[in-house]
């Protein structure tokens, strides 16, 4: 209930901030493909016969799929809503997490307004991400990212950029291995965007 309030806050704003505009209000949909480290910092890991307290860090690299689409309200402001499928390995302790998550955003992104093809943004968004391995309570995130715009035509652009995104807390059991923990990921991101 709280996510839908804050999609419907974030829309209100955004459209808001654009009543002030000639431009008219455009749907967006796109995708891409990433690649990036992931962390996992556990608080507690409890492993067969034993748990373990505020055990080390574990990065890997894996990969994003993404699938977006929204409104963009002016040639700056968008409201993005953006699904991705996340997997990445961990080693844990010596045991291999393999962890794929599927994770819903809702964000916010404005593009300079300056009249080239190649335009800087900047997004912030929040939402939540639920695993594909074993079972886990739904955690809650935050990201944030900067990159670039390139305009192929006016309906057409690629785009490029490099997102942070934080989870709070998740608990989740994987390969017989029960983890509490934060977990955050830094991606490179490519792909297409279309304006219609």
């Amino acid at each position: 209930m709280k996510s839908c309030r804050f999609v419907f806050a974030l829309l209100a704003c955004a459209l808001l901030g654009a009543c002030s505009s000639g431009d008219r209000t455009r749907l967006v949909v796109g995708g891409g493909l990433a690649g990036g480290m992931a962390t996992e910092k556990a608080e507690e890991l409890a492993l067969p016969g034993v748990t373990l307290r505020d055990f080390s860090e574990s990065s890997d690299l894996g990969y994003v799929l993404r699938a977006h689409g929204g409104l963009q309200f002016s040639r700056g402001w968008a409201a993005i809503v953006e699904l991705e499928y996340t997997d990445v390995t961990f080693d844990l302790d010596g045991q291999e997490a393999d962890a794929t998550e599927v994770s819903t955003f809702a964000s916010l992104r404005y593009t300079l307004e300056i009249d080239l093809p190649v335009r800087p943004y900047v997004k912030a968004g929040l939402g939540w991400a639920a695993s594909l391995e074993g079972s886990e309570d739904s955690s809650f995130g935050a990201k944030g990212a900067v990159g670039v715009q390139v305009e192929l035509t006016e309906s057409i652009a690629l785009y490029g950029e490099a997102q942070y995104t934080e989870y709070f807390s998740p608990t989740y059991s994987i390969t017989g291995v029960g983890v509490e923990s934060e977990s955050s990921t830094v991606g490179l991101h490519a792909g297409l965007e279309l304006k219609l």
